[in-house]
This record gives C-alpha cells, structure tokens and sequence, in this order.
C-alpha cells in the first residue's frame, strides 16, 4: 500500500483516489469475520493484524493512514476481548518507520531518506513476539516514534 499524504484544506480534492480506508480497516474487518467461524474449528489458531506505530503517535501528513491505523488498533483489542474464551489468539504488530523503499518519492522530496529500523530487525522482533505470545508486539518499536515530533 502505497500512503499519500492528504491536504484537507484542498477539500474533496484532498481524497481523490483513495483507498486507504477500504484496505487498511475495512478489509481487516471483513476478512476477520469470515475467517473466525474457520478458525474456532481448529486446536489452535491466530489472528494477527497489522498496525502501525502512526496509530499511537501519528503524523499530521498521513491523516487517513494514521486513522485507519488507529482504527486497527481499536478493533483488534475489541477482537481480543471478544475472542478470550476460544482457542484464537489475536495478535497487533504496531511496526516503527522500517527502512525500506516505500514512499521515496516523498522521503527524497523531504530530504528524509530511508530512515527506521531495518525490514529484517523489524521482523524478526514480530516472530519472536508471536513466539513469545507478545499479543501488542510493539515494544521494538517505541524508540524510533519518539523522532517523529519534529516531523509533525
């Protein structure tokens, strides 16, 4: 998924295209429903949703990113609670800035470069959090958000 940045003062124009909110909230939610019935059928199972660290702390540039985020983090604690008494685990990887070539355009533009934790730290942070039943694998990651207000 490719994140740009929306200017609300541009109005509907700000918008045009996006997608983001049928990809990164709505989809999780559907997909969610039509698995768990699967999933409550099996000894052992598990969910794990993707977030971000912009759920936490976000960045004013990516506001339906951020949102959409934090709106992951809120369903899958609801989803953890709701889902405690069968045999699925739920699991949230909150992941920092990863190095990696994904927006470039924007991070060259802004005189950024690649910046955060390398993709290999970050994931091998995530499968020994799922090792370690870690259900908010977040703890990698708190360091590298705390750069981010100066971006704001």
């Amino acid at each position: 998924m490719h994140s740009k940045s929306n200017d609300f003062t541009e109005g509907i124009k700000g918008l045009e295209g996006e997608n983001e909110i049928k990809i990164n909230f709505e989809a999780l939610v559907y997909l969610s429903a039509l698995f768990i019935p699967i999933l409550e059928s099996k000894e052992e199972s598990a969910i794990i949703n993707i977030s971000s660290g912009l759920a936490i702390t976000p960045l004013a540039l990516f506001p339906i990113y951020c949102a959409t985020k934090a709106g992951v983090h809120t369903f899958t604690q609801c989803l953890k609670y709701q889902l405690s008494k069968t045999g699925i685990k739920v699991f949230e990887v909150l992941p920092p800035i990863v190095d990696t070539e994904l927006n470039m355009e924007y991070k060259e533009k802004r005189g950024t470069g690649n910046r955060g934790i390398k993709a290999d730290k970050c994931a091998d942070a995530v499968i020994k959090g799922l090792a370690n039943d870690d259900f908010e694998n977040i703890k990698p990651c708190l360091e590298n958000l705390k750069q981010l207000p100066e971006q704001i």
